[in-house]
């Protein structure tokens, strides 16, 4: 089923405006801590400006559309930090193995998809579940950083320490990010938005009236619908959260770095906004933030601790949004490989979302919910990561040197709202697009140069034959 594709647009307000809000939030009697913190956000968002759906009628349709829109900057940013971790090298005297630190953080990101997830299943139910990683936010204006796969350099570490940056920078850093944001800037030729200013928003809808309007008064200045601030009303019944939510067990998520939260109610979405928050797109920062963590790559990169592959920019096979600037791969070779890859991604995305959709009505439910999630855990973990450093060997072009890269190319149309026998028929239409192209590697001249790719096809053939032996069986 086709949805029509909502719009995300950035409404700015003047700095006599700010005034006034600064007014409010400074008045006396309140923390001065408090205030300075949401001074700093207010000055923020008027830099910025507020992201707002456009269309939206009710707090509810707003609370979805911003949403969704960070669900795609979420999956977007685990894959531009999984690509450049694919091309990271740490010298032998490092203090850390930068490739695992950016893959720690990719993994990360995952966690805050899935928390989104859960809040939206939480304010619109099973069918506002969004996996998508590029239709809202093509379909803007602005977004927060533009979807480019790059290998690591000063300039993508910029970008990225940009879109994480929190209100207040340190002052003992603020000479380096004032810096890497120009860098940034003058590298996208854009303005490069704050994710944190999604979530500062999110928050505001979902506390109280009171409190809210407290922080800031944002109707007085941005056109928001008439009740803006989500109630237990906008909440969907308990019984339905609890059947669909992504919970930590069953994800696999035993590390206390890896948010999973399930909030149920209003005050516990706006805890679990405040924790994505601290760890990396939020305006306060923590010590542990992506905000920090990546200005410590910039670090060992500038103290030549790290050095990089030169993988190509947005490698794309051009079937799908594989990113903005992309190089088309055009080695035939490669190309295979590529198209194995991006089908397998598909299939790992389709299959988290395919888990999601699965409700926990009784024990068969609960066991496929399980079996689903679990085969998107292993390919995670076993195919992606194993996938991505062969690319480093491959060429990009024929007679050319230049290296290629993982494509990550991704088909909407796998994650379009269907029901369950859909989705399982999509996952068996990609297990035998597999098969066609591992033959076709097979056959290829180039196969025989490279003695390690027999074992890949092994593994994939292994993976995929645990795929089909559960898609196979009909659903109950």
């Amino acid at each position: 089923m086709r949805r029509s594709v909502p719009r995300v647009r950035w409404q700015k307000f003047g700095t006599g405006q700010l005034s006034s809000v600064r007014s409010v939030v400074s008045a006396p009697g309140r923390n001065l801590e408090f205030s300075a913190q949401r001074n700093e956000t207010a000055s923020i968002l008027a830099q910025v400006g507020v992201p707002l759906l456009e269309g939206a009628q009710t707090a509810q349709q707003h609370a979805i559309g911003l949403l969704q829109i960070a669900a795609e900057v979420e999956q977007a940013l685990m894959v531009q930090y999984l690509y450049a971790a694919t091309s990271a090298v740490s010298a032998p005297d490092a203090p850390e193995d930068y490739q695992k630190k950016l893959i720690r953080i990719a993994v990360e990101e995952m966690g805050h998809l899935a928390t989104v997830q859960n809040l939206l299943l939480l304010v619109g139910g099973p069918d506002a579940l969004h996996l998508q990683r590029d239709e809202i936010r093509k379909n803007s204006d602005e977004n927060p950083i533009p979807f480019i796969l790059q290998p690591i350099t000063r300039v993508t570490l910029a970008e990225y320490v940009a879109a994480e940056m929190p209100a207040t920078v340190p002052p003992v850093r603020k000479a380096l990010v004032d810096e890497l944001m120009a860098l940034a800037g003058s590298a996208t030729h854009m303005k490069l938005h704050r994710v944190g200013a999604i979530y500062a928003v999110l928050e505001w809808m979902f506390l109280p009236k009171k409190e809210a309007r407290a922080w800031i008064d944002l109707p007085s200045l941005v056109s928001l619908p008439k009740n803006p601030h989500i109630t237990s009303a906008d909440l969907r019944p308990l019984e339905e959260v609890q059947q669909y939510e992504a919970q930590a067990e069953e994800w696999q998520v035993f590390r206390p770095d890896i948010i999973l939260a399930t909030p149920h109610d209003a005050n516990e979405a706006v805890q679990a906004i405040r924790r994505i928050a601290a760890q990396g797109e939020g305006f306060d920062d923590s010590g542990q933030s992506h905000f920090q963590q990546f200005l410590g790559v910039v670090d060992a990169l500038d103290q030549q601790k790290l050095s990089s592959i030169a993988l190509a920019v947005s490698p794309s096979l051009g079937t799908g949004n594989g990113g903005e600037r992309g190089e088309p791969i055009s080695h035939p070779y490669t190309r295979l490989w590529g198209e194995v890859f991006s089908q397998q991604y598909g299939a790992l995305v389709l299959c988290i979302y395919h888990a999601l959709r699965i409700p926990r009505q009784d024990d068969a439910s609960a066991m496929r919910r399980g079996s689903v999630a679990a085969l998107a855990v292993e390919g995670m973990k076993t195919i992606i990561r194993s996938l991505c450093p062969l690319f480093a060997d491959l060429p990009l072009r024929s007679n050319d040197m230049a290296l290629a890269g993982p494509p990550f190319d991704l088909d909407p149309s796998l994650l379009q709202l269907a029901p369950e026998e859909e989705l399982t028929e999509r996952h068996l239409t990609t297990l035998e697009k597999l098969s066609i192209l591992y033959k076709s590697i097979e056959k290829a001249p180039e196969f025989n140069s490279f003695p390690q790719h027999k074992n890949t096809l092994d593994n994939l053939r292994t993976f995929d034959e645990q795929a089909r032996e559960l898609f196979s069986v009909p659903t109950v």
